[in-house]
């Protein structure tokens, strides 16, 4: 049997063949990436793909930005859209398995080794308790793992959340970030969303919002210039402020108590300015819930493919068997 996984996010389509040895080093084989402007369809990306290492796969793990509910899915951050039943049929796949792509990143949190995961703030996880996923990139991803406690064993099963939490509306807690908001708002003509702010556009209009008649620059070189330029420095700042907004409304919606773990392309490059932040200010005092939010350990997963690890472990997953064909 052959098991195909992918990850498809609004820039890159990401393939790879998977096994679920006990080795998490070995889990992934034959990895590429695609530039999904570069194909007209997903269907034809995978059979491009297939045709690049010569297999057909029999089952086949799909993790998309967007939601996932029907049968015709549309991405949230790029042009393809496809129905599930026809992309089987096309592809002569066994079984397909379609899912949220931070759907997928929520099955990581147990699966992850010491050395997948780097320590943010310390804290004390409460057993039992829901742990959150959130990342930013192209857009921004939001899940969370609910703990199930059997009346079988001592054993806690994990439940991933199916959600949309990205999309939810912006909520500033200064000045600055109120003006952001404005501007936001201003350029969009529509009400501002954490994802229009924690995202590589979000970034870039962050920039934008400090730089002014400056000339715009791509979220890669924002994050590539902040140790030099100030303006991209500020940028950069207000981000992981505002991340710090969105990790407390998450633990608090969900109880995620046990932790949350940030992921995503852009979070990982932002980490030499975490200390010179509000993150973990904000996370360390907020009312009468200080105690609740500042006991939250958060974690940056650093394993390398994400997305397609967890789409690996949604095969083997029994709460996602009602996204399967």
């Amino acid at each position: 049997m052959v098991d195909l996984v992918a990850d498809i996010g609004g820039t890159n389509a990401r393939f790879a063949l998977w096994q679920n040895p006990s080795n998490s080093a070995d889990r992934l084989h034959q990895i590429s990436y695609f530039k999904t402007n570069e194909f007209p369809s997903l269907a034809i990306a995978i059979k491009a793909y297939c045709k690049k290492i010569d297999i057909q796969p029999s089952r086949l793990s799909l993790a998309v930005a967007g939601p996932v509910e029907t049968d015709f899915v549309s991405m949230s951050n790029n042009n393809w859209s496809f129905s599930k039943a026809e992309l089987k049929q096309a592809l002569k796949l066994e079984q397909l398995t379609v899912i949220n792509d931070f759907t997928a990143q929520a099955l990581l949190p147990p699966a992850l080794g010491a050395a997948e995961k780097h320590l943010i703030r310390k804290g004390t996880p409460l057993a039992g308790t829901p742990v959150a996923i959130l990342g930013a990139g192209t857009g921004l991803g939001m899940s969370a793992l609910i703990p199930l406690h059997t009346p079988e064993s001592n054993e806690i099963e994990w439940r991933a959340l199916e959600a949309e939490g990205g999309n939810v509306p912006f909520a500033p807690r200064d000045a600055d970030e109120q003006a952001l908001m404005q501007f936001i708002a201003g350029e969009t003509g529509r009400t501002v969303s954490f994802e229009d702010v924690l995202s590589g556009r979000g970034l870039e209009r962050t920039y934008r919002y400090y730089a002014s008649k400056s000339q715009p620059l791509s979220a890669a070189d924002i994050t590539a210039q902040a140790s030099d330029n100030p303006l991209a420095r500020q940028a950069v700042i207000l981000f992981l402020n505002s991340l710090s907004n969105f990790v407390l409304h998450v633990v608090m919606m969900v109880g995620a108590r046990q932790g949350v773990y940030l992921s995503g392309g852009i979070i990982p490059r932002l980490l030499p300015y975490f200390a010179d932040s509000a993150f973990t200010a904000r996370l360390s005092e907020y009312g009468i819930f200080t105690d609740y939010i500042a006991a939250v350990p958060i974690w940056l997963i650093t394993i390398k493919e994400p997305g397609l690890t967890g789409a690996g472990l949604a095969l083997g997953n029994p709460y996602l068997q009602h996204r399967t064909l």
